[in-house]
């Protein structure tokens, strides 16, 4: 090995000094208000003039991450706002302000390094200046400069900044060439996401980005629309953009999955129109899926075909719908599974058996609640109605037309999120042989279902708009005609002062925005 010089010997044993007085001084009250005078006394020194000097100060700022600040003079004297008035963090957040408007690459790693610990441990935040030199420092042409800048952004993130951050992580990866690299960044998105996805369902576009190129983040938002309340924000959010996802197609396959999953699981909070449109998309999908081989598209990791997901999705959406399925629907669905049904794939005729029985099971139970609406409101007589029903449906209409028609889902929601395949089996209808569920449906009359009279749609209509039960419309409205009044006058490019401006108040936004 060889032999070092005596500077870099001197410098090293005060850094290891360093280290090990911090860890001790937690421990000693004593010892921490000493060894806080001590460094505000190092960060208070004239600005070093070499790397090593630098990396010197840096452990100083470190080691001020460990220590709780002094109490600071309720009245500073003179108010010049020295070290001892403004107190340690404050003293250690100028000199990383020092180090990130250095020249040297290595001195702005370690003052972003500095900040960083600084920031995780909770003592300080970037303002003013700082916010600058870390926006500056992210268009460094140095990589471990960027990469350092963005963990600082990743530290500091907040519920109003998650957004703007995602972004720069997500541009972040996008400019990585290592796949370790692309990894780490996609995974700091990610967590970053999770954190703040309850109040701003927005950053499920961010998890959909991540999905790309991991399959990490699925099962964690799985658990996360399991375990919400009823009532919370995210599942309306989440069933109205999957539910676009999947009526308008081209998705990565492990996105087009998890919107399978959450549309069956979550597609009763949607509206009619976009139900519908998104039972059709999945309809249309069925006989290609069903030509291709079953085991041919299917993914590492993966226990079913792509056509046993999308027959899954259509069964937990018909089993959480019920008797709320639109017409138009469950129509679509009648025309379409009953060749499924017979198909060489044992699981998804299965699967298509059972949702052609829930669908005739939930035929039933919706003209048992009007009918009960009728017995209630006087309109028809208990007697005949009770002729017509079965001795289950008669049991629910002794209990009042509350059991039979359930509180909206918005108040209530459904009672088991994740649950496993329902059969034939799990619902008791005496029109169905217990013992064998599956031999007598092939001579079972099919579900009567509400016709659709397509004759009175005029050309003119517009298209539905698709929107969430009680909410307002959303981005997917209808185009408006275009606007035949003459461009407005352009306006002149923003200065690259005015950019910084901008990208500072999205990273680092104030408290009461």
């Amino acid at each position: 090995m060889p032999t070092r010089d005596r500077p870099y010997e001197k410098a090293l044993s005060f850094v290891h000094n360093t280290k090990l007085i911090s860890y001790l001084c937690p421990a000693d009250s004593g010892l921490s208000e000493t060894f806080s005078q001590f460094l505000v006394s190092q960060l208070t020194a004239p600005v070093p003039a070499t790397v090593m000097g630098f990396a010197i100060l840096c452990e100083c700022v470190s080691a001020a991450a460990t220590l709780p600040p002094p109490p600071a003079p309720p009245d500073p004297a003179g108010g010049d706002g020295s070290a001892p008035a403004d107190g340690l963090h404050a003293a250690a957040l100028r000199c990383t302000a020092l180090m990130l408007r250095s020249a040297n690459g290595n001195v702005r790693y370690a003052g972003l390094s500095a900040l960083c610990r600084l920031c995780e441990a909770g003592g300080a935040r970037p303002a003013g200046p700082l916010q600058l030199a870390v926006v500056q420092c992210l268009r460094d042409e140095d990589e471990t400069v960027r990469l350092r800048a963005l963990q600082l952004l990743h530290a500091v993130a907040t519920e109003q900044s998650a957004a703007a951050v995602c972004q720069r992580l997500l541009e972040a990866v996008a400019a990585a060439e290592r796949r370790p690299l692309r990894t780490l960044l996609l995974g700091r998105a990610a967590l970053l996401a999770e954190r703040y996805l309850t109040r701003r369902p927005q950053l499920l576009h961010v998890i959909n980005r991540v999905l790309e190129e991991d399959e990490a983040p699925a099962a964690r938002l799985r658990s996360r629309l399991a375990a919400e309340p009823p009532g919370g924000p995210l599942r309306p959010a989440a069933a109205r953009l999957y539910a676009e996802l999947v009526v308008g197609g081209g998705a990565a396959p492990a996105v087009q999955r998890m919107a399978l999953w959450v549309v069956g699981e979550t597609g009763h909070l949607l509206e009619p129109e976009l139900l519908t449109a998104a039972v059709g998309a999945v309809c249309d999908r069925l006989p290609q899926l069903a030509a291709d081989d079953p085991l041919r598209d299917r993914q590492p990791g993966e226990s079913s075909s792509p056509l046993q997901q999308h027959l899954h999705a259509l069964n937990r959406l018909v089993w959480e719908c019920r008797a709320e399925l639109p017409a138009a629907a469950a129509a679509r669905l009648a025309d379409t599974l009953p060749p499924l049904a017979a198909g060489p794939d044992p699981a998804a005729a299965q699967l298509a058996r059972c949702t052609l029985a829930l669908l005739g099971d939930a035929e039933r139970l919706r003209r048992a609640a009007v009918l009960a609406e009728d017995v209630l409101s006087g309109r028809a007589r208990a007697d005949f109605t009770l002729s017509f029903a079965d001795a289950r449906v008669a049991a629910e209409l002794e209990r009042g037309a509350a059991v039979l028609r359930p509180p909206p889902v918005a108040a209530a929601g459904p009672a088991r999120l994740g649950a496993s395949v329902p059969t034939v089996s799990d619902r008791s209808s005496p029109s169905l042989d217990a013992g064998s569920p599956f031999e007598t449906l092939g001579t079972l009359p099919l579900p009567r279902f509400l016709s659709v009279d397509e004759g009175d749609a005029s050309v003119d209509e517009p298209p539905p708009v698709w929107t969430l039960k009680g909410r307002a419309p959303g981005p997917v409205s209808s185009p408006a005609a275009p606007d035949l009044a003459p461009p407005p006058a352009a306006h002149p490019a923003p200065s690259a002062e005015d950019e910084t401006a901008r990208e500072v108040a999205a990273l680092f936004p104030s408290d009461d925005s």
